[in-house]
């Protein structure tokens, strides 16, 4: 298992005992490589996970917590499961490992292009003048 991220050297875990603590990704790319599952196990913090954004459009399988995917919308894609409950959680990531690949990454990528159009028309209300969008949207 590798932890990574501000922080995880912090953490109380030894190399030893079959987890790298890899501390800040500077190329997603090369993590993500040989990457079975991403785990995202997220208590606090605000605004969309980008993290969770990033693997769920490789086709990598995430296990996340509600607050992890805070923001995503739904439907969430197949691959991306929440649970906040520990035991059913550390299931979830088991059964990702137990069967490793990659899902199909063309339903993600819809996912994640349907998002990208959804925060840019809520942009467009919150900035544009009053009344033109109702002009633009009655045409």
């Amino acid at each position: 298992m590798r932890l990574a991220g501000e922080g995880t050297h912090d953490l109380p875990y030894r190399d030893t005992d079959g987890i790298q603590k890899v501390g800040r990704v500077t190329s997603a790319e090369a993590f993500y490589h040989d990457v079975d599952v991403v785990v995202a196990p997220v208590f606090g913090g605000g605004g969309i996970k980008i993290k969770v954004l990033d693997a769920a459009g490789r086709g990598l399988p995430v296990v996340a917590t509600s607050t992890a995917v805070e923001g995503l919308g739904s439907p969430l894609p197949a691959g991306l499961v929440v649970n906040d409950d520990p035991e059913s959680f550390a299931l979830l990531v088991c059964t990702f490992l137990s069967q490793p690949g990659r899902l199909p990454i063309d339903a993600n990528v819809a996912w994640y292009r349907r998002l990208v159009r959804l925060g840019e028309v809520a942009l467009a209300w919150a900035v544009a003048p009053r009344g033109l969008l109702e002009k633009e949207t009655q045409r």
